[in-house]
Formats: structure tokens, sequence, C-alpha cells
């Protein structure tokens, strides 16, 4: 009789499980010709690293897919050969369309030669959503990314106790937030942390702060509201760093870019936008218009590759920023970035790699102006 019972509630479980409502999702992919793409990997991801459903392309580009409903999913397309493609939608009561293009990834030539120092600054002062997917570590939001996949943004390395370098200013998609609402459990533990440190101090040995401690609870505050599966990508400016941002306030910076259809609000944090439409980007004949989430658009995305002059090599780490916000991001090892932070209309940016020349120039970002723009730097000339 115990034995009915329980064989009746585990089928009754199944069966509810199984009758959980769910909306269909159908993707379809084309490459930046029109062209459909086949054989391309299709995932919806939930909380950054919780796949709720996996498909693949078939001959005609298409994929469908059963996503849980009333959830913010991320829809990650990847094919061998382009550019990692992603945006967030709700699952809400509809049944939802996606039609997006993928960038090719550019053909690698000779190796980079990439400095140590370069290399360095890169591990130290870049973060973006592939480093922390792929964290063995379980990351909770912003700052626990910071904390634990790049504390050399919080307290950079041999600059003292007393330094002016830290992480005192924090950039939301190029906008200085400053004035968000104080978490109060973050401010009594920091509090709590550096009254620890004073009264362990003796003569001879300074306080030892931890590095959360000497974050502003201002900035934990924000970092904290900030979701990470939301953030695209984090670059720190250093107090000596005078080229990365001309902007008041952009040393001692940490710019967040966060992913397409992700916005943000002092206070409420980072969300997905509300939508009461699908995503279309690229219909098969002609480039489109159509909004994303009500606002962002195909053209939005155009791609940037930069290369030096005499080898042809793509190079990695190139900061990339939009002159008016300050705000940037870095190019992949493939010498590739995206200019999803740029806003409608023209804009002037400005290309920075240690070792080379620095180089600026101006940019539309439009309906008709979606070609991938190819640059190429010239070695600095040595004094």
């Amino acid at each position: 009789m115990l034995m009915w019972s329980i064989a009746t509630v585990l089928s009754a479980s199944v069966d509810a499980f199984a009758q959980r409502p769910t909306v269909g999702v159908r993707v379809r992919v084309v490459d930046s010709s029109g062209k459909t793409v086949a054989g391309a990997s299709v995932e919806l991801v939930r909380e950054l690293a919780t796949r709720v459903a996996t498909g693949t392309t078939d001959s005609a580009g298409v994929v469908s897919v059963r996503a849980p409903r009333d959830q913010e999913l991320e829809l990650v397309v990847r094919r061998i050969g382009f550019q990692r493609r992603s945006v967030f939608f709700r699952s809400d009561s509809a049944d939802r369309r996606f039609d997006l293009t993928l960038q090719p990834a550019p053909v690698s030539l000779a190796a980079v030669d990439v400095t140590a120092s370069r290399d360095l600054n890169r591990a130290r002062y870049h973060l973006d959503a592939d480093d922390i997917a792929q964290s063995k570590r379980p990351i909770d939001d912003g700052l626990d990314a910071v904390l634990k996949l790049r504390p050399d943004m919080a307290k950079p390395p041999n600059d003292g106790i007393y330094s002016s370098c830290g992480l005192y200013n924090v950039f939301v998609n190029g906008v200085r937030i400053r004035y968000a609402p104080i978490d109060m459990a973050l401010a009594a533990k920091a509090h709590q942390e550096r009254l620890a440190a004073m009264m362990a101090v003796w003569p001879g040995r300074p306080p030892h702060f931890t590095t959360q401690s000497l974050i502003p609870v201002s900035i934990q505050s924000v970092l904290a509201t900030i979701r990470p599966e939301h953030i695209e990508e984090m670059n720190y400016v250093g107090c000596a760093d005078t080229k990365s941002a001309d902007i008041v306030r952009a040393q001692n910076g940490l710019f967040v870019v966060l992913k397409r259809g992700v916005a943000y609000e002092p206070g409420r944090g980072s969300y997905v936008v509300a939508s009461d439409v699908s995503v279309a980007e690229a219909p098969a004949t002609a480039p489109t218009t159509t909004a994303l989430n009500g606002s962002s658009k195909n053209f939005r995305s155009r791609i940037v590759g930069i290369f030096d002059e005499e080898t042809g090599s793509p190079l990695a780490g190139v900061q990339v920023m939009d002159v008016k916000s300050a705000t940037f991001a870095t190019t992949t090892a493939s010498g590739t970035v995206s200019l999803v932070f740029l806003p409608e209309g023209s804009n002037e940016l400005g290309v920075h790699l240690p070792g080379y020349e620095d180089l600026r120039l101006t940019v539309m970002i439009s309906p008709v102006d979606t070609v991938p723009v190819t640059l190429t730097l010239r070695a600095a000339k040595k004094p």
C-alpha cells in the first residue's frame, strides 16, 4: 500500500512537471550577406549557466525549441567561423521568434606578438562574459565578479596602502552612476572590516584592509545590483592611465557594458527590458531596422576589426572608446570588437594600444552603415 502511494505521488509529480507552461521559441540565423547558417548551436540559458533548451539550426537556418514561461532568458547562438551572438528576453505567454545575424570572424593571419606588460594589464583590468561564465567559482553579482575574478581592479598591485589608486568611480553603459541607494548590509560589513583592521594595528605594521573594504560602499552598492549574466564586459582605468578615457572621473573608474536587451537603473539594478514583440534583426532580403525590445536595432552591433599595419596580424586588447561617453570595449584575440555600446548617429572613436600610434575616427551607426570597419595601427616610433 505504501509503495503504491509513493508511486502515485511520483507519477503525479512527473505529470505536473511535463504539464508546466512553456512557450515556443523559433530562431532563424543568417550571416551578414543574408545567407542562412546551418549547424549553428542555439542555447537558452537562465542565470548564467543553467541551460533550459538547446538546438541546432537546420539547412534553412532555423531551429525551434520550448522554453519555460515567465522567465528571463539569454538566447546564445554560436557557429565556428562567426562571432558569438546573444540577446536577453522574457518568455511571456506568447511564442517568440528571433531572426539573428552572425558576423564572420576575421581570418587569423600571423600570430599576434603581445608584449608581457600588455597581456598582464588585460588579465588584471579586463573581464568579459566568457570569463564570468567559465568561472569555477560561483558569481553572485557584479561586485562578486570583481572580487573573485579581478581583485586588482579594486586594489592595483604595487600601489601601497595609502595610494590614490583604486576603484572609486563606476560607469554603466557610459553613464557615471553617482547617487545610487546605499546597501546598508554592505555598509555595515565595510565598517566592521575597517574597524577590525584598525584595531589589529601595532607599531611597525600598517592596517591590513580587505579588498572589499577598500571599495567605497556607494560603488559596492551599484555593482551588487548588476546580475553576472547581464554583463558583457568590464574594463578598469587606473589612476596613471590618461589615454583610455578623456572625461572627468574616468581614472580609477570601472566601465561596465551590459548585454543587448539589458538596461540599468540606480536602485533597481540591471534588468531585462520588457518587450511585447519578437526580435527581428536580419530578414533574408535586406538590412532591417526592426526594433530590438523596442529600442535597439541590428545595425547597433557593427563590427570593427583592427590589425597591425606591417604584419597584418589581428591585435588583441585594443581599447576602442566612444570619446563622448568614455565607454570603451577591447578587441578579442581575433582583433574584433562590437560597437553595440555606441548610440545611433555619428560617433567619434578613439583607438589606443600601448606600442602603437593612437587613432581617432568618425563612425556612423545607422541602418545603411552596417559594413564592418577594418583599421590598421602603425607601431609607434621609438624615441
